[in-house]
């Protein structure tokens, strides 16, 4: 009965969830795009990464990257999986592939949750010193609300 409605691996919903999961991954892509890195607020037309975290830290832009996050490991998932039920014929390889897939799938929308939902802008000169050497980053002492990079004399 399944099978005729298209809910079997593969079938019409699949197909279906699959276009539509990509149209609204592209729309939440350019949304995202537009307002972290796009939307200037001050820092004559800079960009600082106090700014991104500040936007980003905003809970209607967690409820984006979450469903971001969601809708592409469902998509990526999806897909997989296609692949793996056209190309791999072994029932035995078959179970193997489709467990690491959602081990794997389940890691990284742990991962991904828990660092959408821990995304907060750092607290004037509270910045880890791995991220200060990482990006080469200060924080100037006339503007505690944003970080400039180092500019190296070239000489």
């Amino acid at each position: 009965m399944l099978r005729e409605k298209g809910f079997e691996p593969g079938g019409q919903f699949v197909w279906f969830f699959h276009r539509v999961s990509g149209f609204a991954l592209v729309l939440l892509l350019i949304l995202h795009f537009a307002y972290v890195h796009f939307t200037v607020d001050a820092h004559d037309g800079l960009v600082t990464f106090n700014d991104v975290m500040n936007r980003l830290s905003h809970p209607f832009f967690k409820v984006i990257d979450l469903s971001f996050l969601i809708l592409a490991l469902a998509h990526g998932l999806m897909g997989v999986m296609l692949s793996i039920q056209d190309y791999i014929r072994s029932r035995g390889w078959r179970i193997a592939a489709v467990g690491t897939v959602w081990m794997l799938a389940i890691v990284f929308g742990i991962w991904g949750t828990v660092t959408i939902l821990s995304l907060k802008p750092f607290e004037p000169g509270t910045a880890p010193e791995p991220v200060r050497k990482m990006t080469g980053l200060v924080q100037p002492a006339e503007d505690n609300q944003a970080f400039w990079p180092i500019v190296e004399d070239a000489r």
